[in-house]
């Protein structure tokens, strides 16, 4: 499945967002609720025909480049619909490495994870846990 993203119409947000960028270098802002071994998931708002909505979004940990955290949650459009990007079939996606996920904590020390998780308040770094403020971004090593 490919992952589709918010494309940033150049709207100025005066909040500030968690940030996950793809492979494919597009971004969406949100809350980032979850990073497991497989799937990213985030709460964010989005433009709609309707105003604006929170939404739920997810997209698969083998298309995640990299999470920032901060505090805002819009987007200043809505979510792309499936199959409205041209197509990407012929798209090779670089097969996993064994580089490690890196966490850049406050202070810019950066800490090499193996498998970087994200749960509730807590950002699991291999065997170090650690409280979400303290995470600037993470950055996959895949």
């Amino acid at each position: 499945m490919k992952c589709f993203f918010i494309a940033i119409l150049g709207l100025a947000s005066p909040l500030l967002a968690d940030s996950v960028t793809t492979t494919d270098n597009l971004t969406v802002f949100g809350h980032v609720d979850q990073l497991d071994g497989t799937m990213v998931r985030l709460t964010g708002r989005f433009r709609t025909a309707k105003g604006v909505e929170t939404r739920p979004w997810k997209c698969p940990r083998t298309q995640v480049t990299k999470i920032e955290f901060n505090a805002t949650t819009f987007n200043p459009g809505g979510p792309v619909v499936a199959g409205a990007n041209p197509s990407t079939a012929q798209k090779v996606i670089p097969a996993p490495s064994a580089s490690p996920d890196v966490a850049t904590l406050r202070g810019g020390e950066n800490r090499k994870c193996s498998g970087a998780e994200i749960a509730a308040d807590k950002v699991v770094c291999g065997k170090d846990t650690l409280e979400r403020t303290r995470v600037i971004r993470i950055v996959f090593g895949h």
